[in-house]
C-alpha cells in the first residue's frame, strides 16, 4: 500500500513520524537514550491509531504511557481481555511464543518428530500418562507451541484449550507457488473503519521500509577498515557526512565476559575507577543481552581534548584495530548511521509489540496487517536515505545494499531474510518471534512465508556458513519450524525445488574452500556465465560430447527458471572439484544443520511419497524432462559421488607416520550426516507400497506396488557406481545391454540412453594417484587331498585383484550405502514382484533382482567390482583390529571406532555387511567366498596342499599307528602374515564376517522397527545390567530415539530403581528373555562381549538347572534358523551347500589343531617328555566361531551338510567329521566338548557309520574317568574330612575348657594390680605419621579435630510461624525410632502434589534464617597423632603453601587449618584423648544431698578469688571458660614456669582450641545474643561450656533425630567412639581451663567451682543480697550448668541432672507462653486426649505455678492455657523438653558410661520415659512427693517472676526448635520450578527471574548463581551465594543450582559440587539438563545432603575435593 506524505511535514501522524526520524540524529547530537526511544514509540503508536484510539485504549485514554509498550499497557489494564486466558476456539492452534527461560515439553509417543513441543499450560491440560516425556528450557525466544496443530501429532492429544476441528484429513498441497495476497483470518478486520485500516497499513509499511533502508547501509559482517581514508569511504546515509564516528562492539561465542571487560577497560583510556568499572560492567552485560554495544563516540583522529564527550577519549580507529586483533567483532561507522540503527531497533521492538497487541478484542488484526505488508515490495524512497546519491537514472544503491535477482519482485520479507545477518542478537530474536506469530495465523500464511524462506534459503545459508559470528540466533534455525511441518515440506519440495537447492549448497560449500570477497557459497547464482558443470572449453572432447555446452543457462536459484534438466540440478561446480579435508568447510560444524534440514524435509510422510513417485516425462518449454523419483535420487547420487572415497588410508608397513591429523573426525561428521539422508531416501522406496497400494491375488499372495520405482533407482545408482569404478580405467566391463527401464524412459524422451546422463565424471573427486584401476586375476581354489583325490573339485576363479595391506582404502562410500538401502526393500524385490510387475511387458527380461544387477553391471565382473569396495573396508577393519595398522597411529583407530560405534555402525558398517550378504544371492556363493579369502589374504591358509611346496608334501605317510588320523604338519600354510597372531586374528575376523552374512536376517527379512528395537535392547542388556543412558549408547541411534523404545524396554527388562544416595537406576534383562532371544554371536558383539554374554547365560542356566535338580547338564547354545522364507534372501541358507564354505570350515578347525600340536615343538625335557601343547593366539575364538558355523549349517541344511562333511575329504584324506571327532576329547579344548557332541549327534542321524567310525579312532584320547567328575568327587571328600576334623577339635576343646577357665580365674585374682597398670597404659592405636604406639604413659598425643562456627541450632519461631507449632504438635513421641517409608521412584502423581505445594505462600518452606543461634561445633576424624609429629606436619603444610603459591589449597593457614594425612578430613585443633572417668556417682538421696549442700555452703568461708572469677552479669558464669578471657594467657605463662614437660605439651593442645575459639569469637560478636562483658574484660567472648561443648552436643543430638537406634536403645547408643572421645576431650579442656585459675589449691579448685555451681542452682542462694546471682536461673540454658558440672564435679551429675531438668521444664513453660501468646489466633492442630499423663501429672497446676509470681505474665499464661487446652500443652512440654533429656544422655554416657547404662524397658515405652529412667530423674507426675524439688522450682519461678515485674530487660525465653530438622522443600518434579518461574525463580535481591537460579537448601531463599547482577563488591566481587551464606549458614552454604542440576557446597570462600538430588525416571542424573528428561526428587539423595549438613561434613567434603586436584583456576572450574 502506498504511503504518500502531504506537503506539510507535520500534517498527519505519519508525516510527523517521518520528520522526527529525519531530524532526530542531528537534534539529539547522535546520542540515543530513553527519551529518544519514548518519542519514537509515541509517534509510532499515534500514527498507527490515527483518530481511532478507542480500538486500542480504554475510554478516556488517548496515548500509551511514555516508555511503555502498547501490549504491555493493554495487559496491565486488561483491555479487550488482554492478560487473561484465551477463549477456546476449535481448530485454532496454541502458537504460544516461548520466551527465554520458559519450559517446553515434548512427548515422544505423541509428537510427529522431535521438533513438536508444548507449552507447560498445554502439557498439563492434555493426557500423557505413561508416555515418554522430556522437557527443555528455551535458551532464546522464538519457538512456538504446536498444541492444536493436527500436523504436529500422531493422534489427538485432547488438549482442553485447543481442540481439533471436526474435519479430518491433512490439507491439500498447492499446485504451485502461492501468491503474496493472502485471505483474511481475522473475524473483525472487515468491520474496522477504512481510515484505521489505512493508518495501520501505512504505518507498518513505513516502519518496515525504514528498517530496510537503514540496513542497506549496514555492513554484512563486523569488521573495520585498516586506515582512516577507507573508514571515511564506508557507505553512509548521513547527508552531511559528519566525521563523528561510533565504535560498536559485537557479541560472539569466542570471548568471555571478563575478557571483554578487560579489553574495554584497557583500550578506552577512561581510567579504571569504581565508577568506570560499573559503567563497563553495564556495557558488557548489555553486549551479552542485546548482542552489541556502543563503546565510544568521537571524532576520528583528533586530539582527545577536542573530543565531544570529555577529555579522556582514545582514538577510535586505534582502539578498534586493537580489539579486532584478538578477533572481537568491531565496527566503526558514522554516528548518524549508528543512531539510525538504534532507531530501527526501537521500531523493530514496536513491530514485535504489535504482534502481541489487540484491536478491540481481536489479537489477529495487527498480525494480519503486518503479514500483508511484509509480502509487498519495498519502497526505497520511504525515508529519504540516499537522496543525495540520486542521479538521472534514479537511486544509486550503496555497495552494502543487497540485490535480489532470484525472484522477479522481491518483497519486504525477502529483504528481511537476507538482512537478518546484519542485525544483532536481540533484534534477530525479535524478528524470529514476529515470523512465528505470522505463520501461526493460518496454514496459508505458513506456506507462503515458507515459500519466501525457501527462495532466500541459499542467501540465508551463505550468511550462516561464511559470515555469521553469532550463529545461535541465526534465521537459519527458523527452518526447524517450517521444514518439519508435513504440508510445508511437501509444498517446498514440490513447488520450490528445495531438495536440489539444499544439495547444491552443500556440494558447493565443500568443494569451494577458498571464497571470493563477496563470500557466497554459490559462486554463480546470479546469471552464471558458464554451464552448470564446467567452464567453456574445459575437459576433453569426449566429455564435451557427453555434456554439450548449452546455449540456455539454467540456474536452480531463479524462481522464473522452470526448466532444469534432471541431470543438471547440481550446478555452479568447478570441473573436477576438489575436497580438501583440512579446509575450513570440513572443520566447521555449521554444515550439520543443513544436513538436518534436508533430512527433516525428506522424512515427513508426504515427502516420502513424492520421493518415490513413479517416473515420467514432462515437457517444459518444448523440452522433455524426467520427473518423479529419479529427479530426486539422481542429485542425491551425484552428491554422494562427490564424497566417495575421500580421505583414503594406506597402511604404514615399516615406518610410523609422522603427523596424525584429526581431519578424519570432520570427514566422518560429513559422511555420516550424508548417510542419514541416504537412509531416509531409501526408506521412501521401502514405504512406496503404502501409497501406491497392494494387490491380493486369488492365491492369497500380496503384490506390492513400487517395484518399478526401486528398480529404476537401482539402475541409476549402479550406473553411477560403475562409472566411479571405471574412472581410472581398468578391466571393469561396459554393459552390453542398457538398463531396460531407463532406456525406455529415454526413448519416451526421444533420446538414446547413455550412462553419462547419470554418471558425470567431472564431478569425481577421486584421487587417481592413489586409487589404481580395477583389475582382475585368476585364483585357483578347491584341491582337497595330496593324493590327487578331489582334483575335480579344483576351480579357477577370476576375481578383482587388490591388496588392502598395500593399497589405498577409504571408509567413506555413501553411494554404496545408498545401494544397500535400496536392497533393503526386500518386499519389492522378490521374484513374484518382478513377475507381477514386468511379466508380459517389454521388460520381461527382468525376472529377478539378479537380472537387474547383472544387466546394469555388465555381468559378473561388474558385480564383483561393486562388491569389492565394501569388502575392502571390512578387510581394513579386520587388519586394524589385529594390529597390522599400528604404525598408522591413533587416527586410524579412531576411524575404526567411529565406523563400528554402536550408535553409528548402522549407517556404515552394517550397510557394507549387507552389500556383501546381497552379493551371496546375486552371484555364485563360491565366487563370493573366494573373493573374501583373496581380500583377507587367506587363500593359501584355506587351500590346503594345493599351494604347498612339493617337499612339504612328500613327508606325508598316511594315518598314524594308533588309528587316529593326526596331522604331520606343525605349522599352517604360508601366507602374507608373518606373525601367527596376525594370521589367527584375520581368520577370526573372516569367520565373524561369514557368520554375520549367513545368519544376520534383520535387513534380509525387513524386520519391523519394534522387533528390531526389541532385538537391540535384548542384546545390549545381555552384556549385563546397565543404566538407560549406557543402554542407548549400546544400540543404534535411530532405535534409541524410537517412540516405542521405552515401552519395549519395560517388556524385556526389569528396572532396579536407585535406593541408596550413590545408586543409579539400572535395567536387567528378564531371565526368560535371556534364554529365548539372545544370540551370543550377535553381529554387534565383539569377541569379548560375546564371551561375556556366553558366560552370563551359562552361569544363569547352571543356577536354573541346579534348582531343577540337573546340576551336571552342560549348556549348549543352539542357533536359530535364518528365518527368511520369501524374497531375494531366502536362498542365503543355500550357501551352506557350498564346498568352498565346507573347505573353509574344515581348514579352520584343522589348522587350529595343527597350530596346537606344533606348539609342543621338537625339544624335550630331561625326562624325555615333550612340553604340553598350548592354544594358538585366538585359537579358542576361532574354534568357537567355526563350531557355530557348523551348527548354523546343521540347523539350516542338516542332511546335505552332514553328507558333504562325510564325503568331502581334504588334507590327509580327512573329512570334517574327522577333525570334529579329534576335538571331542582334546585336552586343550574341553569347553567345546558339549557343542562337539551336539554336532556329532546331529550328524549321526544322517551318517551314523562315519561318525561312529571316526569316534572309535579317537577312543584312545577319551579318559577312563571324566577328570571334571573326578575333581568334584575329590573336593567333596576333602570337605568331609575337614568337617570331621573340626568336630573332633571342638569336642577336645570342650573337655579341656573347664580346667583352662579355672586357671584363668586364679591368674586374674593374682594379677589384678597388674591388669590395672596394663589398662592405664593401654594402647590407643598408632600415630598416623610415625606409626608408633600411642600409650597413655608415652609421648603426648591427641585426636585431630575441627572446630567450626555454626548456625545450625534453630530457635522456635515465635510469631507468624504457626506452621512450626503444628509440626511440633504432630511430632512422633520417639525421636530415636525411625518410621521407614519406602517411597516409590519415580514418585506417584508428582504434578498433582507439586501443584498443591505451589499454592502455598512459602515457596520452598525453608526455615527462616533469623531464628538460629550461633555457636561452635567440634568434630573429630578419629585419627590420632603425637603432638611433636603434629608440629612437624604443620611445618610441612606451610612449606607446601610456599612451594605452590598459585594453587587453591584445601586448608587455610591463617585459620590454623590442616588436612588429616590419612582420611583428608579438615581440622584445626588437636584434642586431648581421655579414658572414660572411673568416678563413682554420689549415691546420697536427692533430698539429703540438697540439705548437705546447703549446710556445706553455710559452713564455707567467703572465697574472694572464686567470686572474682565469676562474670559480673549475675548469671553465675565463670570468666576462665570465656574464649577471649585475658586471664588465660597470664595463667598459661605462670603454669609454664613450673617446667613440667607434660604440662607444657598439654598446654599446647589446649592452646589449639583456645586460639581457634578466640578467633571465631572475635569475628562473631554480632551473632550472639548472650549478655557478655566488653572486649578486654575478664569473661569476654564465647562461653565455651555453652557455645562450644553444649552446642556440639546439641548438634549431635539434632542430627540423630529420627534415626533408628539398634536393639531398642536410646540416643546415646548411636554415638560413635570418635564422638564420645571428642566430648571427653572437650570436657578435659574445660577442666584444664578451670585448673589454671586455681594453681596450688587442693584438687585444682574443683571443689570451689562445684560449690559455686550448686550455689547457683539453689534458689535460696540465688536471691540473697550476699551473692551476685541477680539474673534468674531460668534465663540461662540449664544444659550449660550440666556441662559445667561434668567438667569439675562428675560425681554429682545425677543430682544436678534432676535440678537442671526441672529448670528446663520451667523454661519450657515460660517460652511456651511467649509462643502461644502470638499464635493463638491461628488454626492449630487439635489434640483431644492426653497421651503422657503418667509423666506430667497435673499439667495445669505446674503450668500456672511457674507463672503465678507475675500477675501480667499469669494473665497471659491463663489465656494461652484456656485457648490450647491441657492435651496440647502437655504435648508441647513433652516435645520442648525431650531435647534436653537426649543431650543429657549423650553427655552422661560420654563422661560416665558405666553409671548411665541403657535401661531395659518394653518396646512400647516412650523415649521420654526411657530417658528419665536412664538418667534417674523423677517424673513431673511425682513432683507432689518431692518437697525439695518443689521448693527449688518455687524459688526459681519467683526469682524470674519478680525480675519480670520490675525489670525493663528482655525476659523472654527462646526455646530451641524440637522437631526433626528439614531442609528447604524441593518439588517432586524439577520442571515444576520452571512452570512457575515468577514464583520459584525470582531472586529476592535483584527481584528478577534469575538466568541461573539457585535455592539455599537451609532457608529456601532463591539466589543468582555465578551471575553479575548480584555481586558483593566488599567481598572480592563474590556472587550472591557467598553473600547469602554469610547471612544464613555462616561459613557454610548448601545450594541447589537448578539449571546446572548440582548441589553446591560452600565453605569459607571455597566450594565444590555434589551430585543432584534429582534423577530422571530411569534413575540417572542429568547434569545441566542436557538430556531433557523429566527429573524427580530422590529421597535417599536429598536425605544424604541433609545428613552431611547436620553432621557438619561440608568443610571436609570441600577440602577433599580441593586436595584431590592441583587446581589453579579456582574451584568453580572443577
Amino acid at each position: 500500500m502506498a504511503h504518500r506524505l502531504s506537503q506539510d511535514p507535520r500534517s498527519d501522524p505519519l508525516s510527523d513520524l517521518r520528520f522526527s526520524l529525519e531530524i532526530m540524529p542531528g537534534s539529539r547530537k547522535f546520542v540515543f537514550n530513553a527519551s529518544a526511544r519514548a518519542e519514537i514509540l509515541t509517534k509510532l503508536n499515534a500514527s498507527l491509531m490515527g483518530s481511532n484510539q478507542r480500538y486500542f485504549l480504554p475510554k478516556g485514554v488517548s496515548n500509551v504511557p511514555q516508555h511503555q509498550l502498547l501490549s504491555e499497557y493493554q495487559a496491565s489494564i486488561g483491555f479487550g481481555g488482554a492478560g487473561k486466558g484465551e477463549p477456546v476456539v476449535e481448530g485454532r492452534p496454541c502458537s504460544h511464543i516461548f520466551k527465554k527461560g520458559e519450559t517446553c515439553y515434548r512427548c515422544k509417543d505423541c509428537a510427529l518428530d522431535d521438533s513438536c513441543v508444548m507449552c507447560a499450560r498445554c502439557f498439563h491440560a492434555s493426557g500423557h500418562a505413561g508416555h515418554t516425556i522430556s522437557f527443555f528450557i528455551s535458551t532464546q525466544s522464538g519457538g512456538c507451541c504446536d498444541c492444536g496443530d493436527e500436523e504436529a501429532w500422531r493422534h489427538n492429544i485432547n488438549c482442553e484449550h485447543h481442540p481439533y476441528t471436526s474435519s479430518t484429513g491433512l490439507p491439500e498441497v498447492p499446485p504451485g507457488p502461492l501468491p503474496d495476497i493472502l485471505p483474511s483470518v481475522s473475524p473483525t478486520v472487515q468491520t474496522l473503519p477504512q481510515p484505521l485500516k489505512d493508518s495501520m497499513h501505512r504505518t507498518i509499511a513505513f516502519a518496515v521500509d525504514f528498517i530496510l533502508d537503514v540496513l542497506d547501509y549496514s555492513p554484512d559482517e563486523a569488521s573495520i577498515p585498516v586506515n582512516e581514508a577507507d573508514l571515511r569511504l564506508q557507505p553512509s546515509a548521513d547527508p552531511m557526512m559528519k566525521d563523528m564516528f561510533c565504535l560498536v562492539l559485537w557479541n560472539d561465542d569466542k570471548h568471555s565476559y571478563d575478557e571483554v571487560k578487560t579489553v574495554i577497560m584497557e583500550l578506552s583510556g577512561k581510567g579504571s575507577g569504581p565508577e568506570r568499572e560499573r559503567e563497563v560492567d553495564a556495557m558488557v552485560r548489555k553486549l551479552e543481552d542485546e548482542g552489541r554495544v556502543m563503546v565510544d563516540m568521537n571524532v576520528i583522529n583528533t586530539n582527545p581534548s577536542t573530543a565531544m564527550h570529555g577529555h579522556h577519549h582514545g582514538k577510535l580507529l586505534e582502539m578498534g584495530l586493537a580489539m579486532a586483533q584478538i578477533d572481537l567483532g568491531v565496527t566503526i561507522r558514522r554516528a548518524y548511521d549508528t543512531f539510525c540503527e538504534q532507531a530501527a531497533a526501537v521500531i523493530l521492538e514496536w513491530l514485535l509489540d504489535i504482534t502481541r497487541a489487540r484491536v478491540g478484542t481481536d489479537q489477529l488484526v495487527l498480525r494480519e496487517v503486518l503479514a500483508a505488508e511484509f509480502l509487498l515490495p519495498r519502497r526505497r524512497d520511504a525515508f529519504g536515505f540516499g537522496l543525495s546519491n540520486k542521479g538521472a537514472a534514479g537511486m544509486i544503491l550503496p555497495i552494502s545494499a543487497a540485490t535480489i535477482k532470484e525472484v522477479p519482485t522481491p518483497t519486504r520479507l525477502d529483504y528481511m531474510f537476507v538482512y537478518h545477518g546484519k542485525l544483532w542478537k536481540r533484534l534477530r530474536l525479535s524478528l524470529k518471534e514476529i515470523y512465528a506469530s505470522i505463520i501461526s495465523l493460518s496454514r496459508i500464511h505458513k506456506l507462503t512465508i515458507a515459500g519466501h524462506y525457501a527462495g532466500m534459503y541459499h542467501r540465508i545459508v551463505d550468511t550462516y556458513l561464511l559470515i555469521d559470528r553469532e550463529t545461535e540466533s541465526s534465521i537459519k534455525y527458523f527452518s526447524l519450524q517450517l521444514f518439519t511441518v508435513p504440508s510445508v515440506a511437501t509444498h517446498l519440495v514440490k513447488n520450490h525445488r528445495i531438495i536440489p537447492r539444499l544439495l547444491n549448497l552443500l556440494v558447493n560449500f565443500f568443494t569451494n574452500p577458498h571464497r571470493p570477497p563477496e563470500k557466497r557459497t554459490i559462486q554463480q547464482a546470479a546469471a552464471p556465465s558458464a554451464p552448470p558443470f564446467f567452464p567453456p572449453g574445459g575437459g576433453s572432447a569426449s566429455i564435451n560430447n557427453m555434456y554439450p555446452i548449452s546455449s540456455h543457462i539454467h540456474s536452480i536459484y531463479y524462481a522464473t527458471q522452470s526448466y532444469i534438466p534432471v541431470n543438471q540440478q547440481l550446478q555452479h561446480l568447478q570441473a573436477h572439484p576438489s575436497m580438501e579435508v583440512e579446509s575450513i568447510p570440513f572443520k566447521s560444524k555449521r554444515f550439520m544443520p543443513i544436513f538436518s534440514d534436508l533430512r527433516y524435509l525428506m522424512q515427513t510422510a508426504p515427502v516420502q511419497l513424492i520421493l518415490a513417485e513413479p517416473s515420467g516425462i514432462s515437457w517444459i518449454q518444448g523440452k522433455p524432462n524426467i520427473t518423479g523419483h529419479i529427479s530426486y535420487i539422481l542429485p542425491v547420487a551425484q552428491t554422494c559421488q562427490l564424497f566417495m572415497f575421500i580421505q583414503p588410508n594406506r597402511r604404514a608397513a615399516t615406518v610410523h607416520i609422522e603427523y596424525e591429523t584429526d581431519a578424519w573426525i570432520s570427514v566422518f561428521n560429513v559422511t555420516l550426516s550424508l548417510s542419514r539422508v541416504v537412509r531416509v531416501l531409501g526408506g521412501a522406496y521401502a514405504n512406496a507400497s503404502k501409497t501406491l497400494g497392494e494387490v491380493e491375488k486369488p492365491d492369497g499372495t500380496v503384490i506390492h506396488r513400487g517395484t518399478k520405482q526401486i528398480v529404476e533407482a537401482l539402475e541409476v545408482v549402479i550406473t553411477c557406481l560403475l562409472g566411479i569404478c571405471r574412472t581410472n580405467g581398468g578391466d571393469v566391463p561396459f554393459p552390453q545391454d542398457p538398463p531396460l527401464l531407463l532406456s525406455a524412459l529415454h526413448a519416451d524422451m526421444g533420446q538414446t540412453y547413455s550412462p553419462s546422463f547419470y554418471f558425470n565424471p567431472i564431478l569425481m573427486t577421486l584421487d587417481k594417484a592413489k586409487f589404481t584401476p580395477v583389475s582382475f586375476h585368476r585364483v585357483t581354489f578347491g584341491m582337497g587331498s595330496s593324493s590327487g583325490k578331489g582334483k575335480d573339485r579344483t576351480r579357477t576363479y577370476e576375481i578383482v585383484k587388490f591388496d588392502v595391506a598395500d593399497g589405498w582404502t577409504s571408509f567413506h562410500h555413501s553411494l554404496f550405502w545408498l545401494l544397500a538401502e535400496l536392497y533393503k526393500s526386500t518386499h519389492l524385490l522378490s521374484d513374484e514382484q518382478f513377475k507381477s510387475e514386468f511379466g508380459g511387458t517389454e521388460f520381461w527380461q527382468y525376472q529377478s533382482l539378479k537380472d537387474v544387477v547383472l544387466r546394469c553391471a555388465g555381468g559378473e565382473k561388474g558385480v564383483l567390482t561393486l562388491l569389492d569396495f565394501p569388502l575392502r573396508v571390512l578387510v581394513m577393519v579386520a587388519q586394524i583390529r589385529v594390529g597390522l595398522w599400528v604404525r598408522n597411529g591413533f587416527a586410524i583407530r579412531g576411524q575404526l571406532m567411529h565406523y563400528r560405534d554402536y550408535m553409528l555402525r548402522e549407517l556404515c558398517f552394517d550397510q557394507d555387511l549387507f552389500n556383501l550378504q546381497t552379493a551371496m544371492v546375486l552371484l555364485d556363493p563360491d565366487v563370493v567366498l573366494v573373493t573374501m579369502l583373496d581380500r583377507f589374504n587367506l587363500t593359501t591358509y584355506f587351500n590346503g596342499v594345493a599351494e604347498e611346496d612339493e617337499d612339504e608334501v612328500e613327508g606325508h605317510d598316511g594315518d598314524s599307528d594308533d588309528g587316529a588320523s593326526t596331522s604331520t604338519r606343525t605349522s599352517p600354510y604360508k601366507t602374507s602374515y608373518t606373525e601367527v597372531s596376525h594370521l589367527c586374528g584375520m581368520v577370526e575376523e573372516l569367520l565373524f564376517v561369514l557368520i554375520t552374512v549367513l545368519s544376520e536376517n534383520a535387513s534380509a527379512s525387513r524386520m519391523p522397527i519394534p522387533a528390531a528395537v526389541r532385538r537391540e535392547i535384548v542384546h545390549a542388556l545381555a552384556m549385563g545390567p546397565c543404566g538407560f543412558t549406557e543402554l542407548t549408547k549400546r544400540v543404534a541411534e535411530r532405535f534409541g530415539e524410537n517412540a516405542a523404545f521405552e515401552k519395549i524396554l519395560g517388556e524385556v527388562a526389569v528396572f532396579r530403581p536407585p535406593e541408596g544416595f550413590n545408586d543409579l537406576g539400572s535395567y536387567e534383562l528378564r531371565e526368560e528373555v535371556l534364554f529365548e532371544e539372545v544370540n551370543p554371536f550377535f553381529f554387534h558383539y565383539t569377541r569379548n562381549r560375546r564371551e561375556e554374554v556366553e558366560n552370563t547365560m551359562r552361569a544363569k542356566l547352571k543356577k536354573k538347572l541346579a534348582n531343577e535338580g540337573k546340576p551336571s547338564q552342560e549348556w549348549v547354545y543352539i542357533p536359530k534358523s535364518f528365518g527368511v522364507t520369501e524374497g531375494v534372501y531366502k536362498d542365503i541358507p543355500k550357501v551352506f551347500e557350498s564346498e568352498v564354505l565346507l573347505q573353509i570350515i574344515f581348514y579352520t578347525v584343522f589348522n587350529v589343531l595343527v597350530l596346537t600340536e606344533g606348539s609342543q615343538g621338537l625339544d624335550k625335557d630331561a625326562a624325555g617328555n615333550a612340553p604340553a601343547p598350548s592354544t594358538p593366539p585366538s585359537g579358542e575364538a576361532i574354534l568357537d566361531q567355526a563350531l557355530h558355523l557348523i551348527m548354523l549349517a546343521l540347523v539350516e541344511r542338516e542332511d546335505s551338510f552332514s553328507l558333504m562333511a562325510c564325503i568331502r575329504k581334504f588334507e590327509e584324506d580327512r573329512n570334517l567329521i574327522d577333525v570334529i571327532c579329534a576335538l571331542e576329547y582334546h585336552e586343550q579344548y574341553k569347553p567345546y566338548r558339549a557343542r562337539v557332541q551336539w554336532i556329532l549327534q546331529k550328524m549321526s542321524a544322517y551318517v551314523p557309520s562315519e561318525v561312529a567310525a571316526k569316534r572309535r579312532e579317537y577312543d584312545a584320547l577319551r579318559p577312563a574317568v571324566d577328570p571334571q567328575e573326578a575333581r568334584k568327587k575329590a573336593a567333596k571328600a576333602r570337605q568331609a574330612a575337614i568337617m570331621q576334623q573340626m568336630k573332633a577339635q571342638q569336642a577336645s576343646f570342650a573337655i579341656n575348657f573347664d580346667d583352662v577357665d579355672d586357671e584363668d580365674e586364679d591368674s586374674m585374682l593374682v594379677d589384678e594390680d597388674a591388669d590395672e597398670n596394663e589398662e592405664a597404659n593401654a594402647s590407643f592405636g598408632t600415630c598416623i605419621v610415625c606409626q608408633e604406639e600411642l600409650l597413655a604413659t608415652g609421648k603426648t598425643f591427641g585426636a585431630l579435630g575441627l572446630v567450626q562456627p555454626s548456625r545450625i541450632i534453630r530457635k522456635h519461631p515465635d510469631s507468624q510461624h504457626h506452621t512450626y507449632l503444628n509440626e511440633v504438635l504432630g511430632m512422633v513421641p520417639n525421636l530415636d525410632r525411625a518410621t521407614p517409608v519406602k517411597e516409590p521412584f519415580p514418585p506417584l502423581s508428582p504434578d498433582a502434589q507439586d501443584a498443591k505445594a505451589a499454592s502455598s505462600s512459602t515457596v520452598f518452606e525453608g526455615f527462616p534464617n533469623n531464628y538460629t543461634r550461633f555457636g561452635l561445633v567440634s568434630s573429630a576424624c578419629t585419627h590420632m597423632m603425637h603432638l611433636e609429629c603434629f608440629q612437624v606436619y604443620s611445618i610441612s603444610i606451610r612449606q607446601r603453601h610456599r612451594a605452590q603459591p598459585t594453587r587453591n589449597h584445601p586448608e587455610s593457614i591463617p585459620r590454623k587449618e590442616y588436612i588429616c594425612p590419612l582420611c583428608k578430613s579438615l581440622g584445626n585443633v588437636i584434642l586431648p584423648v581421655i579414658n572414660p572417668s572411673t568416678t563413682k556417682l554420689n549415691e546420697t538421696p536427692f533430698p539429703d544431698w540438697i540439705r548437705a549442700a546447703g549446710i556445706s555452703i553455710l559452713k564455707s568461708k567467703p572465697d574472694p578469688h572464686l567470686e572474682s572469677l565469676q562474670i559480673r552479669n549475675g548469671t553465675g558464669e565463670f570468666v576462665f571458660w570465656a574464649s577471649q578471657d585475658p586471664g588465660y594467657s597470664a595463667a598459661v605463662r605462670s603454669s609454664n614456669t613450673e617446667g613440667k614437660p607434660e604440662l607444657l605439651e598439654a598446654a599446647k593442645m589446649l592452646d589449639t582450641v583456645m586460639v581457634v575459639s578466640k578467633s571465631f569469637s572475635q569475628q562473631t560478636r554480632h551473632l550472639r545474643d548472650r549478655p557478655e562483658p566488653e572486649q578486654g574484660e575478664r569473661g569476654a567472648g564465647l562461653y565455651l561450656p555453652e557455645e562450644l561443648l553444649g552446642y556440639t552436643i546439641a548438634q549431635i543430638e539434632t542430627a540423630q533425630r529420627g534415626t533408628e537406634v539398634a536393639k531398642g536403645g536410646v540416643v546415646a547408643d548411636n554415638m560413635t567412639e570418635g564422638q564420645t572421645r571428642m566430648i571427653r576431650g572437650l570436657v578435659s579442656v574445660l577442666t584444664r581451663l578451670s585448673a589454671l585459675q586455681f594453681k596450688g589449691r587442693p584438687s585444682e579448685g574443683r571443689d570451689a567451682v562445684r560449690q559455686a555451681i550448686v550455689k547457683r542452682l539453689l534458689p535460696e542462694w540465688s536471691r540473697t543480697s550476699l551473692t551476685s546471682f541477680h539474673s534468674p536461673l531460668l534465663l540461662r540454658d540449664p544444659f550449660t550448668i550440666l556441662v559445667e558440672t561434668a567438667a569439675v564435679a562428675p560425681d554429682i551429675l545425677r543430682h544436678v541432672l534432676v535440678l537442671t531438668y526441672y529448670a528446663s521444664l520451667a523454661r519450657a513453660v515460660i517460652g511456651l507462653v511467649y509462643i502461644l501468646n502470638k499464635t493463638r489466633s491461628y488454626s492449630i492442630t487439635q489434640i483431644h486426649r492426653r497421651a503422657h499423663e503418667d509423666i506430667f501429672g497435673d499439667v495445669r497446676m505446674f503450668f500456672m505455678s511457674v507463672v503465678r509470681h507475675s500477675p501480667v505474665f499469669e494473665h497471659t499464661a491463663t489465656l494461652a492455657f484456656e485457648t490450647f487446652g491441657e492435651a496440647r500443652i502437655e504435648k508441647l512440654l513433652y516435645s520442648f523438653t525431650l531435647p534436653f533429656l537426649r543431650r543429657a544422655a549423650i553427655l552422661c554416657r560420654a563422661i560416665l558410661p558405666n553409671s548411665f547404662p541403657t535401661p531395659t524397658s518394653p518396646s512400647t515405652t516412650c523415649e521420654y520415659s526411657r530417658l528419665l529412667s536412664m538418667l534417674g530423674i523423677p517424673s513431673l507426675s511425682d513432683l507432689p512427693n518431692q518437697d525439695t524439688l518443689q521448693n527449688a522450682l518455687s524459688g526459681w519461678c519467683a526469682h524470674y517472676g519478680h525480675t519480670h515485674n520490675i525489670s525493663q530487660l528482655n525476659c523472654g525465653v527462646m526455646l530451641d526448635y524440637p522437631g526433626i530438622y528439614r531442609m528447604a522443600r524441593l518439588p517432586l518434579a524439577l520442571d515444576t520450578l520452571f512452570t512457575f518461574p515468577e514464583k520459584f525463580l525470582t531472586c529476592e535481591r535483584c527481584n528478577m527471574v534469575s538466568n541461573d537460579p539457585g535455592v539455599c537448601l537451609i532457608c529456601g531463599t532463591v539466589v543468582c548463581v555465578q551471575s553479575s547482577c548480584c555481586v558483593d563488591e566488599d567481598y572480592s566481587g563474590r556472587g550472591e551465594c557467598n553473600m547469602h551464606t554469610r547471612e544464613c549458614g555462616g561459613m557454610i552454604g548448601v545450594y541447589f543450582c537448578i539449571k546446572k542440576c548440582v548441589i553446591l557446597w560452600l565453605n569459607a570462600g571455597n566450594g565444590s559440587f555434589y551430585p543432584s538430588p534429582y534423577l530422571d525416571a530411569h534413575g540417572e542424573q542429568d547434569l545441566q539438563m542436557k538430556r531433557g528428561r523429566r527429573q524427580y526428587l530422590h529421597q535417599a539423595r536429598i536425605e544424604e545432603v541433609r545428613r552431611l549438613w547436620l553432621n557438619h561434613g561440608i568443610p571436609t567434603i570441600v577440602a577433599r575435593k580441593l586436595e584431590g586436584a592441583m587446581d589453579s583456576g579456582g574451584w568453580e572450574t572443577m
